[in-house]
């Protein structure tokens, strides 16, 4: 699980990447489809102190399958 920006970090350290790969969202296992990231978001005074958002953009449609769904676990 990530729920820091710091194990958000480490995972993409571990991943060893281009810096210009393309990033996406992957939602919806049952109707698997990919968005652009719209911005990141910092909310100082959210409910569990300073907060970081990765917002979702605009949708591009269904995620490529098979391989996609298969290395996210959602089959």
């Amino acid at each position: 699980m990530i729920e820091t920006v710091q194990d958000l970090l480490e995972a993409l350290a571990a991943l060893d990447l281009d810096p210009a790969t393309p990033l996406r969202i992957a939602r919806q296992p049952r109707w698997p489809m990919e968005h652009d990231l719209a911005r990141v978001a910092l909310v100082p005074d959210a409910a569990d102190g300073p907060t970081v958002y990765l917002v979702e953009g605009r949708q591009r449609g269904y995620l490529p399958e098979p391989p996609t769904s298969a290395q996210l676990g959602w089959e």
